[in-house]
Formats: structure tokens, C-alpha cells, sequence
């Protein structure tokens, strides 16, 4: 299996690397990339690279950065033995899109932090963009320290068609770690019929999934956000992941992505699937 870091170059890299020493085995294949983002006028290539000869602007402060940010990944996971470094010069969007296509990546980790309301319009547009651009799952470690103890992992989504997901890597973090997995339904309806309903394919999802060590949990609320970090903070949660979750269309317009939301706001590592 293969695993791309998204490396950032800042103090978060730090606790993105333990958790890879942590979990990966050594069979694993590690793709390290930094990305030196640059002007949208600046001409790109097919994979969202600059062109390879431009003229028009002097790129200088782009190559020297990039050089140095390479030498910085040549420190990173010094110890694991199948790890490819890379420092690549265009638009991130564009280039993560290409990668995971072009070298097979199973799985997508960065490093991430609560936003501001100051960071939200910036961050969530670019997070929107990520996870509509990633086609296999993406894992944001956003503790503030190297413990990355996991005991309890909670799984939030609509659960209305029971079928099989992208979770394997969500099941190495719990066997590493002998976590307990919570399957959790937010309900915004009363309707006892549905419920039960949903019951059921919660059941039907853990058995198609072949999840182990896991419970149910139905939540009644208003809000989907403000329901789940009420449930980060009273189940102790330790690692939220998330799959579809429907928000109508006015929202949607209004606010962004319920996912890239969650993402921005939440306080735990963050596993998102389709």
C-alpha cells in the first residue's frame, strides 16, 4: 500500500511523522510531498507543475524554496525504509490530483488545526477543494502533541444504503491501537419508523465492513456540527471519521461543505472517506 504525506514544513509534520512511525508497517510505501504554491497567472503543465521554461516571470524565489524545502524532507522518517521525497513547484490542488493518480496512492495524510473565523472563508474553500478532488481516503492529524492514543473511534454518516467502504486503513489505526469504533447516526428527524430503519443499516454496514469491537449510537439534534462536537467532548472521542453527510442545498451555498466544516473545527484527527 501506498501513503502520501502532505508536508507542510511546520511543527505539525512532527506528529504527522510519529503517528506514520506509529502505524505503517514496514511494507509500506511512503510518498513525502511539499508543494511550493505560486501566482495563478504563472503557466502550469497538465499535472499542475510549472512549465519547465518560463520567461515571462522570474521564478528564482521559487526554485531556491523549493530546493531548501527538499533538504528539510531529506530529515523526514529517516528510519522507514520505502519513503520517496519529493518538493514540487504549481497549484496543490492540481498536483495532489495527478499524483494520487499517477503513482497509486492508497491513502492521503497532512497535518491540520483548528480554524479562525478569520481562516474559515480561505481554509474551507481550499479544503473543499481537496475533498472533492481525492479519490481515496484522507486522514488530518490535528493533535497538539505526540500522543496519538486512540481508544475510542467514532464513525458518523447518513447510514441510508448499507455497503462496503474504503475503511481498511481506519481498521489498522484500530488494531494498532485497540480502539473501540462507535457507529453514529445524527438524526434530525423524529420519525420512529426511519429510526429504526437506520438501525438496521447500521448493523448491515458493520457487517459489510467486517468491523470489529464496535457499538451504536443514535443522536437526536438540530445542527449535524454542533451534534458532533458535543460527541467528541462527552464519548471522548479520539478519531472522527466521516462519510457523506447531506446538507440541503441553501446550506451548502451559504456555508460550504458540512465535511470541510467538521474538518476545520474539530479538535481530534480526522478520517474522511466517500
Amino acid at each position: 500500500m501506498k501513503i502520501l504525506i502532505l508536508a507542510k514544513l511546520d511543527q505539525q509534520d512532527e506528529i504527522v511523522q510519529n503517528f506514520a512511525n506509529s502505524v505503517c508497517m514496514e511494507d509500506v510505501e511512503i510518498d513525502l510531498l511539499n508543494i511550493v504554491q505560486i501566482p495563478s497567472e504563472i503557466p502550469l503543465k497538465m499535472n499542475g507543475e510549472v512549465i519547465d521554461v518560463c520567461t515571462e516571470y522570474n521564478l528564482t524565489k521559487y526554485y531556491d524554496l523549493q530546493k531548501n524545502n527538499y533538504m528539510q524532507l531529506t530529515n523526514y522518517l529517516t528510519g522507514f525504509p520505502l519513503v520517496k521525497r519529493s518538493s514540487l513547484i504549481g497549484n496543490a490542488i492540481h498536483i495532489v490530483k495527478w499524483y494520487i493518480q499517477e503513482n497509486k496512492i492508497d491513502l492521503v495524510i497532512s497535518g491540520g488545526h483548528i480554524t479562525s473565523k478569520g481562516e474559515d472563508i480561505f481554509s474551507s474553500n481550499f479544503t473543499n477543494h481537496l475533498l472533492e478532488t481525492l479519490s481515496v481516503p484522507y486522514l488530518a492529524i490535528k493533535n497538539k502533541d505526540n500522543n496519538l492514543q486512540m481508544d475510542t473511534i467514532a464513525i458518523v454518516r447518513e447510514f441510508n444504503t448499507p455497503a462496503k467502504h474504503n475503511l481498511e486503513w481506519l481498521k489498522k489505526i484500530q488494531e494498532k491501537f485497540n480502539s473501540k469504533i462507535l457507529l453514529v447516526k445524527i438524526n434530525t428527524s423524529k420519525n420512529s419508523t426511519l429510526e429504526a430503519e437506520k438501525s438496521d443499516n447500521m448493523k448491515r454496514f458493520a457487517e459489510l465492513n467486517q468491523l470489529q469491537n464496535f457499538d451504536f449510537i443514535n443522536i437526536h439534534a438540530k445542527d449535524k456540527e454542533s451534534a458532533i462536537l458535543e460527541l467528541i467532548k462527552d464519548r471522548k472521542i479520539d478519531l472522527l471519521s466521516i462519510g457523506h453527510l447531506d446538507r440541503n442545498l441553501i446550506k451548502t451555498f451559504l456555508r460550504g461543505d458540512l465535511r470541510a466544516d467538521i474538518l476545520n473545527h474539530v479538535q481530534v484527527p480526522v478520517y474522511i472517506y466517500n
